[in-house]
């Protein structure tokens, strides 16, 4: 690692061959004629990387997470990704391949996919209750069942959500689904 290059959070390191951010140094007349950047593109991997290492290294919402060594450097990151079915906007994810409970992102771990099937693989209360009934919560349909017991709601709302997980998995095209089939039918609210 170059004299000049910073660890990335504080571990990782940017070994790539190419700049990772390209911007232009402006001259602000108000600032009393100091410099400052203006960011005009960040490599979308590199991106990826450090917002994944912050998480891990810095970030409390990710408390106990974890970056598996071989992407310490960003180069070996970098291969992996350009590896995978990937569609420009996607995003990474660590939970669908091994669980909620997985703490690690790796080549093991982690997959490509589009943020409305992250955010629907995303925990929520399935029902809210009003009085003496339960009814569903974030499932789009076209009437709106009640139930007596909380059980029941949350076995109604269990299915809807792994069937709408499962639509959006075959309608976006993805090829190995076996892993969302599983994670669809396991997450509970």
């Amino acid at each position: 690692m170059s004299a000049t290059k910073k660890l990335v959070a504080g571990w990782g390191i940017n070994d790539a061959d190419y700049p990772v951010v390209k911007f232009e140094t402006l001259l602000e007349a108000r600032n009393s004629g100091r410099k400052s950047r203006l960011v005009l593109w960040k490599c979308p991997y590199y991106r990826m990387w450090a917002s994944i290492l912050n998480r891990a290294v810095r970030g409390k919402r990710y408390k106990g997470a974890s970056v598996d060594p071989r992407w310490r450097r960003f180069s070996a990151f970098r291969s992996w990704a350009v590896s995978q079915p990937y569609s420009v906007g996607n995003v990474l994810d660590k939970d669908i391949k091994m669980g909620v409970t997985t703490k690690i992102y790796s080549p093991n771990t982690c997959m490509f996919v589009s943020p409305r099937l992250n955010a629907a693989c995303m925990r929520a209360k399935g029902y809210i209750k009003k009085g003496n009934i339960f009814l569903p919560n974030h499932v789009s349909v076209s009437y709106q069942p009640s139930f007596k017991t909380e059980p029941e709601a949350l076995e109604w709302y269990s299915t809807q959500r792994a069937n709408y997980i499962l639509a959006l998995a075959e309608f976006e095209h993805i090829e190995n689904r076996d892993h969302i089939i599983a994670y669809a039918y396991s997450i509970k609210p």
